[in-house]
């Protein structure tokens, strides 16, 4: 009770002597500090002190200025009331005039005064530059009293603390280095613009819109050099003789070329360059979906209440269906557009039609987000790392539906390789399971059947609480399991899946004729796929 209380009493002092910053970051801010200072009691005193002493200062400040105004109107009732009529008349009149200069002149003041930003780097290494201090100083107060209970190992701490120090004042100067330095910099570029716009007035013309302007306006000839990448020698043997041609480029080889080229374009701006109406769409702006930010503040809390709990408590899971993959063509056909190579040269067949239909597999992935420990309130603490777990189904004798989903999430917690990251010391699944998913029909936790497989999860497992969370249309790229599928895709460029490893089942039509034989032939894809994506 007595570390509540203190713990209270320092959440005033700092709420108090900062009422300046937003209640939110007040209290992760306090929060922080008391986590750095919190062990030792005299640190927390003298802070509790110091931040008290903070709040009075500002409060004489305005208490001085109303007592100042208060003794200023008393002066003058009494000088007219001891006076007579005229003199009366004429001290009214003084008065006011002196009032009136007073606040003239506080007004000149409040607007001469400089503008102050905000300087939050600079802050926090005040504020570890002033905890260490205290630190430092409670130190010596006890090594000179000898009230330390181990001298030796005090001292080493606080040369540590020292040190830590230096490195603090030294990063804090550098900070203010950098803004100087930043505003020397813009002034700079200022005069140059201007020296420009002067001396070659045709380019001084507003834009019809604010932004950046397209890549376009300032390479017009883009899309012209990527044609020619394309084009030159791309094309397969010219007599039909052999199944030779040249091996598509990758997007990186691309942006090499476009680079050589003369060309200042990062990776993805040449990839939605290569597609014109989806990347016209893509760079035009796109109105947002009325329950975005709701959607998105409901992940940053649940990302702050797994961080609260811990890495030891909660479970958070991203899952999501990756682009079905084809059999018997390139599988990555369906995922990047393609450039032919200028180098070299490999064998592929000549055509890329589907061998039939519906012989796709699912891929579906589930990403378990590793929580960093000692992070509480951030959302930060939720990472992108940790295990990956892949099902694959057959696209003609199977779907992707919620009871998949919870049938993988059975196996998936059996297995050895993820023990450690499912499941508590004890060998029970963690008591706090999030699913974070991208709102698909089989993963939106508005559709009954998905409520229905979490409930099952929570019984079954008997667990504290289960949290289904999804963004809003057009903030799937934020799922954290989309940062895990985009290197799958790299792996099948110029992948041919095998449709007919044990024997074709189709016939000429392109119609199944033996279905056992074809379920083997799917088996054996998906073998191969799993072998695949396992080597990573």
């Amino acid at each position: 009770m007595a570390g509540m209380k203190q713990y209270n009493e320092f959440l005033q002092a700092y709420l108090a002597a900062n009422s300046g910053l937003p209640k939110q970051k007040a209290y992760t801010n306090a929060q922080e500090k008391w986590n750095i200072v919190k062990k030792d009691q005299m640190a927390v005193t003298n802070e509790i002190q110091t931040m008290k002493q903070q709040t009075a200062k500002k409060k004489n400040t305005l208490d001085s200025f109303f007592m100042k105004a208060s003794s200023s109107a008393k002066s003058t009732k009494t000088d007219t009331d001891s006076d007579t009529g005229a003199s009366s008349t004429i001290d009214v009149q003084t008065s006011a005039n002196a009032t009136t200069d007073v606040e003239t002149n506080t007004d000149v003041a409040t607007d001469q005064l400089p503008k102050v930003h905000s300087t939050r780097a600079q802050d926090e290494v005040k504020a570890k530059i002033s905890v260490l201090g205290s630190e430092i100083v409670t130190a010596k107060k006890k090594l000179d009293s000898g009230l330390a209970a181990d001298p030796p190992q005090l001292r080493r701490t606080m040369r540590i603390k020292e040190n830590e120090l230096a490195e603090q004042q030294k990063k804090l100067k550098k900070l203010q280095g950098n803004v100087q330095r930043q505003a020397k910099s813009r002034l700079k570029r200022k005069a140059e613009l201007e020296l420009l716009s002067q001396k070659y007035p045709e380019i001084n013309v507003p834009r019809p819109k604010q932004g950046r302007p397209p890549l376009e306006e300032k390479q017009s000839d883009l899309l012209e050099t990527i044609k020619e990448i394309a084009t030159l020698g791309g094309a397969a043997d010219d007599r039909r003789r052999s199944e030779s041609i040249r091996l598509c480029r990758t997007l990186d080889d691309l942006v090499a070329e476009l680079q050589k080229a003369g060309y200042h374009i990062s990776r993805s701006a040449a990839y939605i360059s290569l597609f014109l109406i989806d990347g016209i769409r893509m760079k035009a702006s796109v109105m947002a979906h009325q329950d975005s930010k709701f959607a998105a503040a409901t992940v940053k809390y649940v990302h702050q209440l797994a961080a609260a709990l811990g890495p030891s408590e909660v479970l958070f899971i991203s899952q999501d269906d990756k682009a079905r993959v084809p059999i018997g063509i390139t599988a990555a056909n369906k995922q990047a557009p393609l450039l032919m190579s200028l180098e070299y040269k490999v064998t592929l067949p000549d055509h890329d039609w589907v061998i039939a239909q519906r012989h796709k597999l699912i891929p579906s992935v589930y990403a378990v987000c590793q929580i960093k420990p000692n992070m509480i309130g951030q959302e930060n603490a939720v990472t992108y790392s940790g295990p990956t777990y892949i099902t694959i189904r057959s696209g003609k004798h199977d779907t992707s539906s919620a009871y998949s989903h919870g049938l993988d999430f059975n196996q998936m917690i059996e297995l050895d390789e993820m023990k450690n990251a499912v499941k508590t010391v004890d060998g029970i699944v963690k008591p706090v399971l999030i699913f974070s998913t991208d709102g698909g029909p089989d993963e939106n936790p508005r559709y009954p059947k998905v409520l229905k497989v979490a409930a099952h999860h929570f019984k079954h497992h008997n667990l504290d609480a289960v949290f289904c969370i999804t963004n809003a249309p057009g903030r799937s790229a934020f799922n954290p399991v989309e940062r895990r599928m985009a290197p799958l895709s790299h792996d099948l460029a110029g992948l041919i899946l095998p449709h007919d490893h044990y024997g074709s089942h189709l016939n000429a039509a392109g119609k199944t004729i033996d279905p056992d034989l074809e379920i083997k032939n799917f088996a054996m894809a998906g073998q191969t796929l799993a072998e695949i994506w396992s080597k990573q």
